[in-house]
């Protein structure tokens, strides 16, 4: 069975009701956890989801630094994102948005 984590922070646990799309992957045999990067740890760690999806509710404007902490743990273990480690450290630090202004 495979396994796919939904990451969220904790603030946002009533952000999206997930039971839908984890009933729909239990169909195909996909366990689905939701998980908070600033608060869980899963048991088996981050490391056992075949695929981990950071979503919408991933508030990390006010822990940053702890965000960014947790996504060098994730590149240290090699786990499987939707999208790689720096495309979302470039997607947060909005740097991108400096430059698009230039234009």
């Amino acid at each position: 069975m495979s396994q796919v984590a939904f990451v969220i922070s904790s603030s946002d646990r009533d952000w999206f009701d997930y039971s839908e799309v984890i009933a729909e992957l239990r169909k195909r045999d996909v366990k689905a956890d939701i998980v908070a990067f600033d608060e869980d740890t899963p048991k088996g760690g981050w490391g056992k989801y075949d695929l981990i999806v950071p979503t919408p509710a991933l508030s990390y404007t006010a822990q940053y630094q702890k965000l960014l902490k947790w996504l060098s743990h994730l590149e240290s273990i090699g786990a499987a994102l939707t999208n790689p480690v720096p495309v979302i450290r470039w997607n947060i630090h909005k740097s991108y948005l400096f430059s698009s202004r230039k234009k």
